[in-house]
């Protein structure tokens, strides 16, 4: 498979994530594949017809992120009351099963 029908199957494939999440987060072996998907990145982000930035992870630099620039923003109003409720639920998450919290709120009772 030559590059272009690579970099378009790989975009194919990262579409559905980004519709979804906003940014897709890839590991890569070495220079080559990580500018692979960046190209890659690039080319859903033509795809969908929506801005992309794409980076090596600062937490992972084995790890390349494509992410929709304007995701959530005033023109995507849906997008930004997802990730609020996503944010939302990561959160009560946070302060309610962490048993160093003082809101923790114990182990779930078990169904019957």
């Amino acid at each position: 498979m030559n590059d272009d029908a690579l970099v378009l199957e790989l975009a194919t494939a990262m579409c559905e994530t980004l519709r979804r999440a906003g940014q897709v987060m890839t590991p890569y072996r070495d220079d080559e594949e990580c500018e692979l998907l960046r190209r890659a990145g690039r080319k859903a982000g033509r795809l969908l017809d929506r801005p992309v930035r794409t980076r090596v992870s600062e937490y992972d630099d084995a790890a390349v992120v494509i992410a929709i620039s304007d995701w959530g923003d005033e023109h995507h109003p849906l997008e930004a009351r997802l990730s609020s409720v996503r944010t939302a639920r990561i959160m009560n998450d946070v302060f309610t099963k962490d048993p160093d919290s003082p809101h923790y709120q114990g182990p779930p009772s078990p169904r019957s």
